[in-house]
C-alpha cells in the first residue's frame, strides 16, 4: 500500500488536533477550539488543513458533521504523531 508523506499544514492540524482533543479518541472539538492551537497569522489556514486532513484515507481524524463541524483524532493519528516523533509513545 503506498503512503504519501503528510505536508506540514497537515502536521500541524494534526498536532492542533491532538492538543485539542487531550488526546483522547472520543472527545471531539469545534474548529474555533483547535484555531486557537495555531499562531495568529495561520488561523486562517487551519480550516483548510484539516479539511485536507480529513479527507486522507488513512483517517487520521474525523469531521463530526451538525450545525458546526466539530474534529476528533483516531488511534491511527496518534499512531502517525508517534512515528513522527511529536508526542511521546503510549506503550
Amino acid at each position: 500500500m503506498h503512503k504519501s508523506f503528510l505536508s506540514e499544514e497537515e502536521i500541524a492540524a494534526l498536532l492542533a488536533c491532538y492538543y485539542a482533543c487531550d488526546g483522547s479518541t472520543k472527545a471531539h472539538q469545534p474548529l474555533e477550539l483547535i484555531r486557537k492551537k495555531f499562531s495568529p497569522p495561520f488561523r486562517d489556514e487551519a480550516k483548510r488543513a484539516l479539511e485536507k486532513l480529513a479527507r486522507r484515507p488513512e483517517r487520521y481524524i474525523l469531521p463530526h458533521r451538525g450545525r458546526t463541524t466539530s474534529y476528533s483524532i483516531t488511534i491511527a493519528g496518534i499512531r502517525k504523531l508517534e512515528e513522527l516523533g511529536l508526542i511521546p509513545s503510549r506503550r
